[in-house]
């Protein structure tokens, strides 16, 4: 199997796709009992690039080989129940807007908020979990985690506006373009 690394991920950013805040259904997505366009799975490949390896897998050996739930509960020695679960939560993760906000933000944030944002929003860590693992305190993650997702949050609202305005026709592309 062939992974593309952060590193690459992130160079491809200015024209992937995958990198703006796309309408897709997280739920219409993780059901894979449906048909979904090849264009919502090679979003979900190329954003996991950033994800732990053991997720990784997960996704590249559903989304990318087509191996079923059962199949992989098989070869994982689990149940196919938990294996759709967790397929589940991973799309929402992936889908989400907060998780392309940090992978695209991060590397202008200073260390201990990187790190915060990375195991909260990238690993899908909890808070309390975070903090264990981060040495830091419950509430300094808190605060972090609440920065950033109102960061990202907001990044999301102003780009819905946006959306909506080029829509209407009130606004042109050409107008949006820093250097005249």
């Amino acid at each position: 199997m062939e992974f593309v690394d952060y590193q690459t991920f992130t160079a491809s950013q200015s024209t992937d796709s995958a990198h703006t805040y796309a309408p897709i259904d997280p739920v219409a997505a993780s059901d894979r009992r449906r048909r979904m366009e090849g264009s919502i799975s090679a979003t979900i490949l190329e954003r996991s690039a950033a994800l732990p390896t053991h997720e990784r897998l997960l996704i590249v050996a559903a989304y990318r080989d087509g191996m079923s739930a059962v199949q992989l509960a098989l070869t994982l020695k689990t149940s196919a129940s938990i294996i759709r679960r967790c397929l589940k939560r991973l799309v929402h993760r992936l889908l989400s807007p907060r998780y392309i906000f940090v992978l695209t933000q991060r590397d202008l944030w200073p260390s201990t908020c990187r790190k915060v944002a990375t195991a909260c929003f990238i690993e899908g860590r909890s808070q309390r979990d975070a903090a264990e693992r981060l040495g830091l305190t419950l509430h300094t993650v808190r605060r972090y985690h609440d920065s950033i997702a109102s960061q990202a949050d907001h990044a999301a609202s102003i780009e819905r506006a946006l959306a909506r305005k080029l829509a209407r026709g009130e606004v042109a592309l050409d107008d949006l373009g820093g250097d005249q």
